[in-house]
């Protein structure tokens, strides 16, 4: 999900003032126990799930609700995606040009992303709660 969008939710209270979800995620309404504040990559929890933030995702994403735009939130379950990755190969090459006094350095590597091997796997949330709120 958006960083926005994890900041909105982080400030939601309940009836009784206490948050409804903490960082840790370990409990429902447990004391407000936080880490450093994270823009991207692993954030927490909600409801067992662990939460990934990326600035990446839209803010104004195509879904509309009316005229007001909407962000998303995507849930995937990890095992049916797949990615490979090479390690990266670092090359130089003086003799190109050799007449310049220069080299050449190259550093190339290889990956390959299969994001969906079922239809089921990767959802997005969106919908009417997830209008664009200002924090």
């Amino acid at each position: 999900m958006h960083p926005v969008r994890w900041a909105w939710i982080l400030e939601a209270l309940d009836g009784q003032q206490r948050p409804q979800i903490t960082t840790g995620g370990t409990a429902v309404n447990t004391p407000a126990v936080t880490t450093e504040p994270t823009a991207e990559g692993a954030a927490g929890t909600v409801a067992g799930l662990p939460v990934y933030l990326d600035a990446n995702i839209s803010l104004t994403a195509n879904g509309t609700s009316g005229t007001t735009a909407q962000d998303e939130i995507y849930v995937l379950r990890r095992d049916d995606v797949w990615l490979w990755e090479t390690q990266p190969l670092m090359e130089s090459f003086d003799a190109t040009y050799a007449d310049q006094l220069s080299v050449l350095f190259r550093a190339v590597g290889w990956s390959a992303f299969i994001p969906n091997r079922y239809t089921g796997s990767i959802q997005s949330v969106r919908g009417t709660g997830m209008v664009n709120q200002t924090l």
